[in-house]
């Protein structure tokens, strides 16, 4: 496995392609009843692999191209300064981006435990006693009100730590806020977005990154709210939906503040359209049954997709303006132009014809017994 130029091309162009197929199946509120919400989550993840693996497979299929991928190579192979290309420009803006995304990532979740560190404790007996119904007897647990967030969150990986507002909540729905809360803990939620986040960082040029982002929170969201809502009766549903459409109205007013990016919450900073979709697939009672056979399915179809994607490569070809001079290639005229990515251009006659991508092929004829031309190093 060999990672070129036209690899990372290829990686840019799937990701953006499964990303944007992901964000389409998300609006469909038919989609996550039937495949589920976890499946839903585990497609994000097919698509971040193959924007983060852009390898290219040994006898994969070289579909050429005698346009567009010409004109992408020339024009990233243009020479800036001594040495350096738009590519190596793009890779360095690349790698910066990344580190500064990362930096600042863990610089954020640095400030948020030194600030907790230095929180008191929030104790309130009425909120005590419904925690200590909901968690284990063995857990431990820490609760801080603050006026840093907007919704009730859940933060740590050893121990769940909530998170109040300091406005006050209808004791009727503290327990309900617990659940979902202690379900987000319970399901590695805060492990999962720190993870998806850690690998999104290194996606941070392409702006579907950061609505797949906020697809994971949505997700989230509406996993616990299944489990919540799982045995209540419409009228305590409708209950529980308007304490999330309160809490969402308190942030639009006060502002939807979140103290750390690895946090799982109540109500998540989302668009007003997943808050109805929200809301679409939380009342439907009893709730719907997923389809094992079609979950199955569209989850192969995923994988078959991430699989296929690494089968066949994207390569310039470019044809001289005479096709009866390809067909006889020798010394006498044609010859090989090295590039700065280990690549040689074959020129006959003058006339660029296509690139060599494998290195191997030079040992075998034709190619063995042209000249190359280093004074022309590109």
């Amino acid at each position: 496995m060999d990672i070129t130029l036209y690899s990372v091309l290829m990686a840019v162009l799937w990701y953006s392609l499964f990303a944007f197929i992901y964000l389409q199946l998300m609006k469909r509120n038919s989609c996550i009843q039937t495949v589920n919400i976890w499946s839903m989550i585990a497609i994000a993840v097919l698509c971040l692999i193959r924007g983060l693996l852009p390898f290219e497979l040994i006898g994969a299929k070289v579909i050429p191209s005698t346009t567009i991928w010409p004109f992408i190579r020339n024009a990233l192979r243009f020479s800036l300064f001594e040495g350096i290309s738009v590519f190596h420009l793009l890779l360095i803006l690349w790698g910066v981006g990344s580190a500064v995304s990362l930096v600042f990532l863990m610089i954020k979740h640095i400030r948020f435990g030194r600030w907790l560190s230095r929180q008191p404790i929030y104790s309130n007996a009425p909120l005590m006693q419904a925690i200590e119904t909901i968690l284990p007897k063995q857990q431990e647990y820490s609760v801080y009100r603050t006026n840093r967030v907007f919704s009730p969150m859940v933060v740590g990986f050893l121990k769940p730590v909530f998170l109040f507002p300091e406005y006050d909540i209808p004791p009727k729905y503290t327990t309900p806020i617990l659940k979902h809360e202690y379900r987000h803990y319970q399901n590695k939620d805060v492990i999962a977005k720190l993870i998806f986040r850690l690998l999104c960082c290194f996606l941070w040029w392409n702006p579907l990154t950061y609505m797949i982002i906020a697809n994971l929170d949505h997700c989230l969201e509406m996993n616990c709210d299944r489990f919540v809502v799982l045995e209540m009766t419409n009228a305590e549903r409708t209950d529980y939906y308007e304490m999330i459409l309160k809490v969402y109205r308190s942030g639009e007013k006060n502002g939807k503040k979140h103290v750390t990016p690895f946090s799982a919450g109540f109500v998540s900073a989302g668009s007003e359209k997943q808050l109805c979709q929200r809301f679409e697939l939380g009342l439907q009672h009893p709730s719907p049954k997923y389809n094992r056979i079609i979950k199955s399915a569209i989850l192969a179809v995923a994988v078959c997709s991430l699989i296929l994607s690494y089968l066949f490569i994207i390569q310039p070809y470019n044809l001289p303006k005479e096709a009866s001079e390809m067909c006889t290639i020798t010394a006498e005229n044609a010859y090989l132009v090295p590039n700065s990515d280990d690549t040689y251009d074959l020129f006959i006659d003058g006339v660029f014809c296509q690139s060599l991508d494998d290195p191997s092929v030079l040992e075998s004829e034709p190619f063995s017994l042209l000249p190359i031309h280093k004074g022309e190093l590109k």
